[in-house]
């Protein structure tokens, strides 16, 4: 069964998990956990999402739940708006990078949050009892849609940048959004400031232009226009718009590991000194920047509520995952392609160095990421093995198993968002890290 529960969202291929009976089930649990009052959604541009937007519609109002139905907008906007207009809760439709087959549930709870640990045990054991509190006719629920609350999202993000400056370089920009739900209020943002802009898989059609994670490998279409028009800087959006990616002005697709580190290097450089809280599968640029500035860094399991939970309780001003995910509390609680947009155009606007330059000047690592289609894992096999072979290295637990050496680490843990089994590993050079995943592969049987 293809069908992935976690903090990371109800997901699920359309018509062989993701049912109709699992959704009654999540989001009947989920209604009894939010306190009273209005439920705000949000869904990406998947063909699937019309008909799963319109079920839980009608399943809420059947639960009493008045619903707010704020169309095709990334998930950040929907965060958003449930933190600064105090809805009850929000959820968004959305699979994110995973293929077109899929969708999900991405819940969101009343402080704007995606649910936290705890939260995600309790609505388990609800979702077990499989109990609805259907509401009597009188009391059904009802439906608005605000098509227009994005804006809301739009503006705090350009108050927060010096949108004058970035105005006046008139950067020629291509956005790459995979006909995702990123298209519309990416190119608003880019228009709003002052920037020519280039438009690739824009539109919301859900049908993706090509494989829809935003790495390197899949942005070949964002890497040619960048040569042909001669372009400042590019942007690859996934299909829900909280990850960003970044392409120089050679044509060049920067790592996603690049985008929290230059964001963190612009932040610390022009606006504050604070300490960084990344996951444990992100790059050690963020550690080198974050020496540059003499801050720490902390690091977290993946799971970007881990990050903004972090953040809240170190009072941290900035954090992410390097995956393209840029998390600024003071704008968002999750990860939010927009602001990520407008600190590197602000960063351009500030330094008046090519992206590719700035980062070249934080430095270089390989890293390597793999996936398997494997169902499970023994990792205490694999902590054995570690153990013999590294017993000077640093073992971390707490997110699947990582193994931190001198000058090069290794991660191997469980997907939260599909049914395998990740592998990274970084180092200073392509063999060495290769070397890594190798090793972790023979300890692991895989």
């Amino acid at each position: 069964m293809s069908l992935k529960a976690s903090i990371s969202g109800i997901r699920g291929i359309v018509g062989e998990s993701l049912v109709p009976q699992v959704i009654v089930d999540y989001v009947s649990a989920y209604s009894q956990m939010m306190p009273k009052g209005t439920i705000l959604l949000g869904r990406d541009s998947r063909p699937s999402g019309n008909v799963l937007c319109n079920f839980v519609i009608y399943l809420l109002n059947c639960l009493g739940r008045d619903v707010v139905d704020i169309g095709i907008v990334p998930t950040p906007t929907v965060l958003f708006c449930v933190n600064e207009k105090k809805y009850a809760g929000g959820i968004v439709i959305t699979a994110s990078h995973n293929p077109i087959e899929w969708n999900a549930l991405k819940l969101v709870n009343s402080d704007g949050k995606f649910l936290s640990q705890g939260e995600f045990a309790e609505l388990l054991q609800l979702v077990e009892q499989k109990k609805c509190n259907y509401a009597k006719w009188d009391e059904l629920g009802s439906l608005q849609k605000d098509y227009g609350m994005a804006e809301h999202h739009l503006n705090k993000v350009l108050d927060f940048v010096d949108t004058e400056k970035i105005k006046s370089k008139k950067f020629k920009v291509v956005i790459d959004t995979v006909n995702g739900a990123g298209g519309p209020i990416g190119t608003r943002l880019l228009r709003s400031l002052g920037c020519d802009v280039i438009e690739i898989n824009t539109e919301t059609t859900g049908y993706f232009a090509h494989q829809p994670e935003p790495t390197p490998s899949n942005l070949t279409q964002l890497s040619e226009k960048m040569k042909e028009c001669c372009a400042n800087v590019g942007f690859a959006l996934d299909p829900d718009g909280d990850r960003l990616v970044i392409a120089g002005s050679n044509g060049e697709i920067l790592s996603e590991e690049y985008t929290l580190a230059l964001c963190a290097d612009h932040y610390l450089s022009s606006k504050e000194k604070t300490d960084l809280v990344i996951n444990l599968s992100s790059s050690r640029l963020c550690d080198d920047v974050a020496a540059k500035y003499g801050v720490k860094v902390l690091r977290v399991p993946t799971g970007e509520i881990n990050v903004t939970e972090t953040l809240e309780k170190t009072h941290a001003k900035l954090g992410g995952e390097g995956n393209g995910g840029i998390i600024l509390p003071q704008i968002n609680k999750c990860r939010d392609s927009l602001v990520g947009m407008a600190l590197i155009l602000e960063y351009l606007a500030d330094n008046g160095k090519k992206i590719e330059d700035c980062a070249a000047d934080i430095g270089n690592y390989s890293f390597i990421k793999k996936k398997f289609d494997i169902a499970d894992i023994d990792l205490s096999k694999v902590e054995i093995s570690l153990k013999e072979k590294f017993p000077t290295g640093k073992l971390n637990c707490s997110d699947g198993l990582r193994l931190d050496l001198d000058d090069s680490w290794v991660l191997i843990r469980k997907s939260n968002t599909e049914p395998i089994v990740r592998v990274f590993a970084e180092a200073k050079s392509e063999d060495k890290a290769e070397d890594l995943i190798n090793m972790i592969r023979n300890s692991a049987g895989i």
